[in-house]
């Protein structure tokens, strides 16, 4: 029972003078350490304790320790929406414009468009959404078009940004 009394006050001892803490009393004070886990970025932030002794009372420093995660960058994200376009056609032939907008989200850059779907005949000239515009008008020459209304699949690429297709209205009359 002696022994075990001497070693809890030895415990309680060591731990009041501060020799008991956690970590490594050599600590470079104000230190950061960074570590790279996935696409997350975490930091730490560490200051060291100091102990001492005065007149039989121990003083302590507090132990800081910070730790954050640097957010990912959110991804962007682009919804296309086109106008419906109507070409009057003189001998078979015919040209118009067709306006396309994009609603941006986290995504400012330029916006290359693609057009699928068109009847034989027809052609979408190549369009760009400049960086940081809302819509660009594209060029629409019909060679040999057929009347009729058809579908036409307006697409994009748009850097790292998921885009949303969009049906444009094509009326050859």
């Amino acid at each position: 029972m002696s022994r075990l009394l001497a070693l809890a006050l030895s415990i309680g001892l060591v731990a009041v003078l501060g020799f008991g803490t956690t970590g490594c009393g050599k600590k470079d004070k104000g230190k950061t350490t960074t570590a790279a886990t996935g696409t997350t970025e975490v930091t730490t932030q560490v200051r060291t304790t100091d102990t001492t002794t005065t007149r039989g009372t121990p003083t302590t420093t507090d132990k800081i320790t910070t730790a954050g995660k640097e957010k990912p960058p959110e991804v962007g994200s682009v919804t296309l929406s086109a106008d419906p376009v109507e070409i009057e056609l003189k001998d078979k032939k015919g040209k118009g414009t067709a306006k396309v907008t994009a609603t941006r989200k986290n995504y400012d850059d330029a916006i290359t468009l693609k057009f699928t779907g068109a009847p034989k005949g027809v052609e979408f000239k190549d369009g760009t959404i400049a960086k940081g515009e809302k819509s660009a008008t594209v060029d629409v020459i019909v060679t040999d078009g057929v009347a009729g209304d058809h579908d036409v699949m307006v697409s994009a690429t748009a850097g790292t940004a998921a885009v949303e297709p969009t049906k444009l209205k094509l009326k050859l009359k």
